[in-house]
């Protein structure tokens, strides 16, 4: 764990010197271009720290003089986010996921008295955030701590949090994240929680906060992942489904992937979907569709700007053209995976494209995205679709991986098809072992789940009040695990609720 000593010895400082009452800003936070409205109740405390975030956002500058702060000043200190200062930023969305990874840290940092942002179990933001069934391409967290003898109102400590938070922000001495007024944030769950805390030899009643900042990519492009992982780790039925009918013989490359088990699963990475983001970015911008960015960067170059150190890494890129219709990329998902197997197998081998088949590869980050290209006019239409994935290694890995994807098998093919996944399913991991630890986790909104396993027998289940549904699997040190969980369904009936493996070992 990183400990935030100093933040601790400002907030006690601050709690014993403070004589002026805070007086919580009064601006709404609904605005005709509001984001919509969670789907979820929180506590109180939790939305009242949320609205005060959304009001900085919306009006910085004006947050910044409620608090004390001098606007001048700020715009000062901070030329470079003087657009944002200025004009504001949008709201966040209140998402249940980032609401339960911050319940479950401020709950965890009361019971075992420390402060810090990595889980007492280890676990970073970003891990809490995908076992809530979060998938982030930006991931960031606020702390707030807070002291007293004396009681203190749990809205007058949200108050004094957040200000501290925000003034943090604005520190021009400050070294910590900026989350608050960070653009690349969509999303936002809040925790307060109290009680006793113990530290460096002192006891005393806290309040505790945990902001959790995220963003995550477009549904479709996890669909496409889970697509890839599916056919990777059993070819047949999804060669059989899209019509493509091959003989093994004739690619002795693909060995690996036609053996027992197929090839290991791809594990979402969000250095390498910006990484592929940067070049779909740049092919809009520049006219082009080559596979180094106008200024010459190319995938290993992206991936090590984004912190990613690869010892592989191979990039594919395709487009389809929409015409004169601008539709959203989800219409073309089907047509982009068919071709990128379809260039595995293609008759002249110095045409193949494998990469998606790469028994190398363990990692990688897919962007989809819809512009226009005035190049593809004379066809139908400057419409189009660019699809880029970055498929990477990395020198070392902690552990390997088990992921997967939860769907409703609605045509009883076997396989899991765009539009089957069920999200916001609970799945259970527990290590088969006296005493073994047993990990929840929520599947995304592509249905898929993850997390980093130690080597050992596991059983994984399905939460019971969707379906009766248990497997045991052996995890391997050598290579991660790819378990799709495909629930019967009927029309008439929707899930069928029956176990398919049976509860016995």
């Amino acid at each position: 764990m990183k400990p935030l000593f100093r933040h601790i010895f400002l907030m006690i400082c601050l709690v014993l010197a403070w004589t002026v009452a805070f007086q919580v800003p009064a601006w709404g936070v609904e605005a005709e271009d509001a984001a919509p409205t969670a789907k979820f109740e929180a506590d109180a405390e939790a939305q009242l720290l949320v609205d005060l975030i959304n009001a900085a956002r919306k009006d910085p500058l004006g947050t910044a003089a409620t608090l004390g702060m001098d606007p001048a000043k700020i715009l000062a200190d901070f030329p470079e986010l003087a657009d944002i200062l200025t004009n504001g930023l949008p709201e966040l969305v209140f998402d249940e996921r980032l609401y339960r990874s911050a319940q479950k840290h401020t709950a965890d940092m009361l019971a075992n008295s420390y402060y810090a942002y990595e889980s007492s179990d280890g676990r970073t933001l970003w891990h809490r955030m995908n076992d809530e069934g979060y998938a982030a391409i930006f991931s960031g967290e606020s702390l707030g701590l807070l002291f007293f003898n004396n009681f203190i109102s749990p809205e007058t400590a949200v108050g004094r949090i957040f200000a501290n938070m925000y003034r943090d922000e604005l520190d021009p001495a400050g070294s910590g994240s900026r989350n608050i007024l960070n653009p690349d944030a969509q999303d936002i769950g809040a925790s307060i929680g109290g009680g006793i805390y113990k530290f460096n030899g002192y006891t005393g009643n806290v309040y505790l906060a945990t902001c959790d900042f995220g963003a995550t990519p477009e549904t479709y492009e996890l669909q496409v992942i889970n697509l890839i992982n599916q056919v990777r780790a059993n070819p047949g039925p999804v060669l059989a489904e899209l019509g493509i009918g091959i003989n093994e013989a004739d690619f002795p490359e693909l060995a690996d992937l036609f053996a027992k088990g197929g090839l290991a699963p791809l594990w979402f990475d969000p250095a390498l979907y910006r990484a592929a983001d940067t070049l779909v970015k740049d092919m809009f911008k520049n006219n082009h569709f080559n596979p180094r960015t106008a200024d010459g960067r190319t995938a290993n170059m992206r991936a090590r700007e984004n912190k990613y150190r690869s010892e592989w890494i191979a990039e594919t890129r395709m487009r389809n053209i929409t015409c004169d219709q601008a539709v959203s990329p989800s219409e073309t998902l089907s047509r982009f995976f068919k071709q990128m197997v379809t260039r595995a197998f293609r008759e002249d081998q110095n045409q193949r494209e494998q990469h998606l088949f790469s028994a190398t590869a363990v990692d990688a980050g897919i962007r989809i995205m819809a512009g226009a290209q005035p190049e593809m006019g004379f066809i139908c239409g400057d419409n189009l679709h660019i699809l880029v994935a970055d498929f990477a290694a990395r020198d070392e890995y902690p552990d390997t991986a088990l992921t997967g994807v939860v769907y409703a098998d609605r045509n009883s093919n076997g396989i899991y098809d765009i539009g089957e996944e069920l999200a916001g399913v609970g799945i259970t991991i527990k290590l088969s072992a006296p005493g073994g630890k047993a990990t929840h986790l929520t599947t995304g909104p592509a249905g898929g789940y993850g997390m980093r396993l130690a080597p050992g027998r596991y059983r994984i289940s399905v939460d019971t009040e969707v379906a009766e549904w248990v497997r045991w699997i052996d995890v391997d040190a050598a290579r991660s695990t790819w378990l799709s969980v495909a629930l019967p369904f009927n029309e008439d009936e929707g899930i069928i609720a029956e176990n398919r493996a049976g509860n016995e070992e």
